[in-house]
């Protein structure tokens, strides 16, 4: 992905599969986030269906976020 058409080639694609709930890119990072149901799809078959549009894709664990605790008012 490195421009604005491949972005909506992706959007556009994806948006059909089923189970994917979101799709965000970044173009200079060359990165698509996907927000997914669990229970409708696997990382795997989004994978393969990056494939059927011509790209190939790879997965990338987002690490998880660290609870900010609020400081305790006495």
């Amino acid at each position: 992905m490195h421009c604005a058409s491949c972005e909506k080639k992706i959007k556009g694609n994806l948006r059909f599969e089923k189970g994917v709930k979101q799709i965000e890119c970044d173009i200079p990072q060359q990165r698509v986030t996907i927000t997914y149901d669990a229970e409708k799809t696997t990382p795997q078959a989004i994978i393969q269906s990056f494939d059927k549009f011509g790209y190939k894709a790879t997965e990338v664990k987002q690490e998880p976020q660290k609870e900010q605790k609020k400081p305790s008012k006495k």
